[in-house]
């Protein structure tokens, strides 16, 4: 019988989504389809519509942005068709775990970060390890990214 992880009862939005969203960028930036312009702009063209999502879905919440705004945000800023851009918008009112896309992306691109600069400071000289640290972050689960920090913190910088 298989033990059901805490983690997996209660995992964050902003973990889940945010390895999604980082996942997609990172295995470009390694060298997946390396020069195919067509696959990097459909990449390009998704982080744009999460981060029109974020700075449309705070803003109809805290700074009376109508839909109708957000409508053309979507249009003028993420480039999206009309219909695209009003169903955007629209689920930007009920959705709250629409801004969490762009936001976990950049909890996780600050943490590796955070990793390979105390690699660096280490004076090991090993370097970084982007598989190590990738391994160690899937093996904590789906962790709040607090949690993720606290354990990479407690165990050696994530080098080879």
């Amino acid at each position: 019988k298989a033990r059901l992880r805490k983690s997996m009862l209660c995992a964050p939005m902003s973990f889940i989504e945010g390895w999604a969203h980082y996942a997609e960028q990172m295995v470009l930036d390694e060298g997946f389809e390396h020069g195919n312009a067509e696959i990097r702009l459909g990449q390009l063209a998704e982080a744009l519509t999460r981060l029109a999502r974020t700075i449309v879905g705070i803003r109809l919440h805290t700074e009376d942005l109508s839909v109708e705004q957000g409508v053309r945000f979507f249009t003028e800023e993420a480039y999206l068709e009309e219909g695209t851009a009003r169903q955007e918008a629209e689920r930007g009112t009920f959705d709250p775990g629409y801004v969490l896309y762009a936001l976990g992306k950049q909890m996780m691109v600050k943490l590796r970060a955070d990793a390979e600069e105390a690699a660096k400071t280490a004076g090991r000289g090993e370097g970084f390890s982007l598989q190590r640290f990738h391994d160690k972050i899937l093996g904590h689960g789906s962790v709040p990214f607090w949690m993720h920090r606290a354990l990479l913190g407690r165990n050696e910088p994530v080098i080879e």
